[in-house]
């Protein structure tokens, strides 16, 4: 399985019986290593609900050794309201972020995003040199926010694909003509 649970870090596992976070978190983990070709050892993937989730990461995470980090919250259906990260919580985040200038790939799935959470997360990501994809797939993202989204993540020269699929917009077809309108490059995901 390679080191995406390290001893170091241990994934954070809500369910002592349920293995199928871990294997669909390592699936994700491959798929992103494949796309931009990172070290399968510094890839970091954890399951997040909860803004308290995250403070082994900020206790353990390397600095300037990860390429791949997904951050995966729980099934819409199993979940609480209060079972997403808050604007702390993806405040916080942003410091795993920004001391990790290697990452190419981040994913953070299955969490709640306002424009308020858009806008910090895809703030500390503008700076990252590196940075090849970013993924927000079912983050119950509107149109408005997505359109944030895309507004400010447009200017990173390396992206080379942004992955907006199973949120709350239907007009992803149109994004992506503007963006192409626009002269920008990077694949647009938005489909279900």
């Amino acid at each position: 399985m390679g080191n995406i649970f390290s001893l170091r870090f241990p994934a954070y596992q809500p369910y002592d019986d349920n293995d199928s976070i871990k294997k669909h978190m390592e699936k994700l983990a491959k798929s992103y290593c494949k796309k931009v070709k990172a070290n399968w050892n510094k890839t970091m993937a954890l399951e997040v609900s909860k803004d308290e989730d995250i403070i082994p990461l900020l206790q353990a995470a390397p600095v300037n050794e990860l390429e791949i980090l997904i951050i995966h919250g729980i099934k819409l259906e199993e979940r609480e309201k209060e079972d997403c990260l808050s604007l702390q919580g993806v405040s916080n985040l942003t410091l795993v972020i920004e001391h990790n200038k290697t990452l190419k790939g981040f994913g953070f799935i299955r969490n709640h995003i306002d424009i308020d959470k858009a806008t910090i997360l895809c703030h500390s990501l503008c700076h990252l040199p590196a940075i090849e994809i970013i993924s927000f797939w079912d983050n119950q993202i509107d149109s408005k926010t997505a359109d944030h989204i895309i507004d400010i993540v447009k200017r990173i020269p390396t992206l080379k694909e942004l992955n907006l699929g199973a949120n709350l917009f239907i007009d992803g077809p149109e994004k992506e003509e503007r963006l192409r309108n626009d002269g920008y490059q990077f694949r647009l995901r938005f489909s279900n």
